[in-house]
């Protein structure tokens, strides 16, 4: 599998604290890799640190398996292209969105040509219209932010947080443009976020990021088999339905309860063994362990270890 970005040992230090704390990982051609972190984590900064806009303390990474160099960001070589939107767009805002384009095609020496009105069409903004971007949308100029970080057609994006603020209906429309990149077009992606529900839609890979440390990289494969759906209990004879169930379930009483770990068809399954035992239920329940639920996991166990 091809390595698009590697980073070893990366640092970043400011006075005595550790922004980012000795950071290796990978992401490879065509994944759309989810860099998952508090606020606070070190997301932001890592990707300044591969985007050149700070200098590492120590480290180093690499770029398309080479020794990162300024000129991947002035790239003549059309497969070794990236791009990032930091934070928030860098756009004019007393300009159209056909004219920050420009101005961005003629910062990185790319023909204007129609580049503008088909990268804001792939985006959903009206090539044209008139209005100045001091009164878009956020989601608005989320989007001019990504038509802008097109122009270079790179194969790898870097994007912070390009979610955070919209609507439901905005967040959607960013991820289905996302998924078009990197299906259609073949552009890996590397995407902070904290919105782990949304996330989860779409990303392939991910990697933990908490206090500066990558506490771990894993497949979304590897993250949904570890996500389990438990069905809670609550019936006249718990002993008796544990029995019924164990030979078929993963089970446990937990005091009055019982805990069954199972997927969507798991709950139909135990109504049909009570009913057949004649177990008298009161109270049943699902709890659907995702994303946001195996991070926070994976912090606490973190966070206690560095206690003890």
């Amino acid at each position: 599998m091809e390595k698009i970005l590697e980073t070893f040992d990366l640092t970043k230090t400011y006075g005595t604290q550790n922004a980012v704390d000795g950071v290796s990982m990978t992401v490879n051609k065509g994944d759309i890799y989810g860099f998952v972190g508090l606020n606070g984590s070190g997301k932001t900064t890592l990707i300044r640190l591969i985007t050149q806009l700070v200098r590492p303390t120590s480290g180093t990474f690499k770029l398309f398996g080479e020794e990162f160099k300024q000129s991947f960001f002035q790239s003549v070589d059309a497969e070794k292209r990236i791009s990032s939107m930091v934070e928030t767009p860098s756009i004019y805002l007393n300009m159209s969105a056909v004219d920050n384009l420009k101005v961005q095609c003629t910062i990185a020496n790319i023909p204007i040509a129609d580049n503008p009105e088909r990268l804001l069409k792939l985006v959903g903004l009206d090539p044209t219209s008139k209005k100045k971007a001091n009164s878009f949308s956020l989601g608005m100029r989320q989007r001019l932010g990504i038509a802008m970080a097109l122009v270079v057609e790179p194969k790898l994006m870097l994007l912070d947080e390009p979610t955070n603020g919209l609507d439901p209906e905005g967040i959607i429309e960013i991820r289905n443009l996302l998924l078009h990149l990197n299906k259609e077009m073949g552009i890996t992606i590397l995407i902070s976020s904290h919105i782990l529900t949304e996330l989860s839609k779409f990303a392939t890979c991910y990697g933990f990021i908490h206090k500066g440390k990558l506490l771990k990289e894993a497949s979304a494969q590897e993250v949904f088999d570890s996500c389990k759906t438990v069905i809670s209990v609550e019936c006249l004879n718990a002993q008796l339905l544990v029995s019924k169930l164990e030979k078929d379930f993963p089970v446990q009483l937990n005091g009055a309860s019982v805990e069954v770990q199972g997927n969507d068809q798991t709950m139909s399954q135990i109504l049909q063994v009570a009913n057949d035992n004649k177990i008298v239920i009161t109270n049943i329940n699902k709890q659907e362990h995702g994303l946001e639920d195996y991070f926070i996991n994976l912090i606490k166990s973190v966070d206690t270890n560095d206690t003890i």
